[in-house]
């Protein structure tokens, strides 16, 4: 599984005869090199740095790899594995949401 976040048009496309839900973007590239880098990486899921920054106090990750495009100096991807679920203690939750987490 790849996840990335972001904003993307989505809907449904094609003609009456056959139409699709689909996504398209940039973002839907991305999120999709992030699914192979999960694949070939042997992770179940694979999460883009953006999405990384929103999880990381409700989840554990580790880097998994960071890819650059030459032909696209300004472009680079760190992609992250998501390992599981933080354990937040019933107690500490408020204090979590005073400091934004």
């Amino acid at each position: 599984i790849g996840i990335a976040s972001g904003e993307v048009k989505c809907g449904n496309m094609g003609c009456d005869g056959m139409k699709k839900f689909t996504f398209v973007g940039s973002l839907a590239s991305w999120v999709h090199i992030v699914e192979r880098v999960a694949r070939m990486q042997g992770a179940d899921i694979a999460v883009d740095n953006t999405t990384h920054e929103e999880v990381t106090n409700v989840a554990f990750t580790r880097p998994l790899l960071h890819l650059s495009f030459p032909k696209h100096s300004d472009k680079t991807l760190l992609v992250h594995e998501a390992l599981g679920e933080k354990e937040v203690k019933e107690e500490e939750w408020m204090y979590q949401m005073a400091e934004g987490g």
